[in-house]
């Protein structure tokens, strides 16, 4: 079976390759052209959602990406992009998790997936 692959869309980009640019970003001037270019892209890829909803997903998922990071990395982007990590917040506000603070909410967050994914199975939802 033959596919077609689309290039240059969001789809086809890894998530290395989207995000870890802005990883590196250093100037508020910087950041407003990788931004441009993540929501830009995103508004191809996905038509339907609003210049809005654009922005506010590329910061949420810029958060993300930052969590991988060192924490001065971290900080530097979250101030750049005006984003924080969408499970730990801003870490100039909370500061850094803690691997404990990590893992236990991770098992929240799992354990609160697998009961919503019960309640469907069960009719509930």
């Amino acid at each position: 079976m033959q596919t077609t692959r689309r290039t240059g869309t969001a789809s086809s980009q890894s998530v290395e390759s989207r995000y870890c640019p802005a990883m590196d970003c250093q100037t508020p001037k910087e950041a407003r052209a990788i931004l441009k270019s993540l929501v830009d892209s995103k508004l191809k890829w996905m038509p339907g959602i609003s210049r809005r909803t654009a922005i506010r997903s590329e910061r949420m998922n810029l958060g993300y990406y930052a969590g991988y990071c060192d924490d001065e990395t971290r900080a530097r982007v979250e101030r750049l992009f005006k984003c924080e990590h969408p499970i730990f917040g801003s870490i100039e506000k909370n500061g850094p998790p803690t691997a404990k603070e990590a893992f236990e909410k991770g098992m929240y967050l799992g354990i609160r997936e697998i009961g919503k994914k019960q309640l469907r199975i069960d009719g509930v939802m």
